[in-house]
């Protein structure tokens, strides 16, 4: 059976009762499906948590700028509950440049493959890595990231050099490290690269790579479609 399909109808809440038991068999036996559902399933949490802190902040904004003599604040709450049904995370800008459309889309990626665990400690070079990520010091993080992919090739080292590289404003050196990417693996990391890619080519100019990278995510079922989606519509 597929395992990337009995990933995707976990997280869909439609599997049948033998793919149920053969999902959990493959839990306790496979050790890289298990790793796989780890991080997706974490990497969902966090989006979550992410789009209700933009929602949040969204609103705040529309109550600050509102006009009450002549908008009902009961208009703010209906947009305000349309956006939460529809799975908005952003507010779309008509017109906008690319430059600004990064700015409207660009969410700082959460650290999903090794969390830091309170009172735990540790100095191996993977921590070191994910903590200077944590805290903001992305420098020292490209670094680490770019150490640990030369010696391992893993992809999560690969991903998180180039997002490092994104936070420091090093949009054409972040292109070239996303490229780096094997994107005939459809893993679970692909989505995400795709995504930052597409949004570091808007963030050069590059809006006709970058359309291209969204429509090959819109097309197809992963956890950024709806995003890519509606960036594509901001685009046309």
């Amino acid at each position: 059976m597929d395992k990337e399909l009995l990933l995707e109808k976990y997280f869909e809440k439609t599997l049948t009762e033998s793919e149920r038991i053969a999902f959990e068999q493959l839990l306790a036996a496979d050790e890289e499906f298990a790793a796989a559902f780890a991080f997706e399933k974490e990497v969902k949490k966090a989006f979550i948590h992410n789009e209700k802190s933009e929602l949040k902040r969204k609103i705040q904004a529309l109550e600050a700028k509102k006009s009450p003599k002549t908008v009902p604040l009961s208009w703010y709450y209906a947009a305000a509950c349309v956006i939460m049904l529809a799975g908005f995370s952003l507010w779309i800008f008509q017109g906008e440049s690319t430059d600004k459309l990064y700015e409207s889309y660009y969410q700082t990626y959460p650290n999903v493959v090794a969390p830091a665990v309170r009172g735990s400690q540790s100095d191996d070079i993977q921590s070191r890595a994910f903590n200077a990520y944590d805290t903001g010091d992305y420098g020292e993080a490209e670094q680490l990231f770019q150490e640990i992919y030369q010696t391992e090739r893993t992809d999560f080292a690969l991903f998180y050099t180039g997002l490092s590289q994104l936070e420091l404003q090093q949009y054409e050196v972040a292109q070239s490290t996303f490229e780096q990417f094997d994107f005939s693996k459809n893993n679970s990391f692909t989505p995400y690269f795709k995504w930052y890619l597409a949004l570091a080519e808007l963030k050069t100019g590059n809006a006709a790579d970058a359309k291209t990278l969204l429509e090959d995510l819109s097309q197809r079922d992963n956890p950024m479609q709806e995003m890519a989606k509606e960036l594509l519509e901001e685009m046309d």
